[in-house]
């Protein structure tokens, strides 16, 4: 994935979330409980298509695919 404020690229591993992959790198990201139940972490989406496991965002912005709660994103190869 591509950090667009600070330019950087992670690779995430199958498996692995956004949240935890930020974590490991050291990115503080605000977040509560990893479940998508919360809504404490809502993050763009430059590209790419969610994965969405949350219970906060609405259909309307499901379908709009520019918001994800940091759980998965499928990227092209």
């Amino acid at each position: 994935m591509e950090l667009a404020r600070s330019g950087r690229t992670l690779a995430v591993e199958p498996g692995t979330t956004v949240l935890q992959r930020l974590a490991q790198a050291g990115v503080d990201v605000a977040s509560d409980c990893e479940e998508g139940i919360c809504g404490s972490y809502q993050v763009g989406v430059l590209g790419g298509e969610p994965d969405h496991r949350d219970h906060v965002l609405t259909t309307r912005q499901r379908r709009a695919g520019d918001t994800m709660m940091g759980l998965r994103l499928t990227l092209p190869r």
